[in-house]
């Protein structure tokens, strides 16, 4: 006698409870509220440049993103303000290094990112890659990937941000 996976009461809900038969929308904003709710810093706004330099302490590289703030979503910055991001990996004079999951920017780049404090009063990114959200031009407006528009991104966090 076999018994049908989906209708076992126990591991339908196992399965929902770890997203396998979350609708795709549904997922993404799981993810995005975890991002939203345990950043300190949520900012959107434009990489200015990248540098490249050996880490003091290892034979790594890190690449220090000079990133121009235009909105601040969480966490006090003010538009304008220049924040400086370090993320792991980079390329020195011809030598490249990657960390998976890893973030990674592009110099002029839109995006929203999700911050932790660092060290010297820089910030590292939240949860690697899944902490930068790019944003690319559309006719006159700035989108997601999947065609969302800053304020809707806004929207979808703004369950997931204490109030300040």
């Amino acid at each position: 006698m076999s018994i049908p996976l989906l209708k076992t009461p126990s591991l339908l809900l196992a399965l929902l409870l770890l997203g396998w038969l979350a609708p795709p929308g549904q997922a993404e904003s799981i993810e995005l509220g975890t991002l939203a709710q345990y950043s300190d810093v949520i900012v959107f706004g434009r990489v200015e440049s990248c540098k490249s330099e050996w880490e003091a302490s290892s034979p790594n590289i890190i690449t220090h993103t000079r990133f121009l703030v235009e909105d601040s979503i969480k966490g006090g910055l003010s538009s304008g303000e220049t924040v400086i991001i370090e993320t792991s990996g980079g390329e020195i004079n011809g030598m490249k290094q990657q960390v998976p999951n890893a973030a990674g920017f592009n110099g002029g780049q839109y995006a929203v990112v999700f911050l932790k404090p660092g060290k010297q009063k820089q910030f590292r990114v939240f949860q690697g890659k899944s902490g930068v959200i790019s944003f690319f031009r559309r006719g006159k407006s700035l989108q997601t990937g999947k065609g969302k528009d800053l304020s809707q991104l806004i929207r979808e966090m703004k369950p997931y941000i204490a109030d300040e």
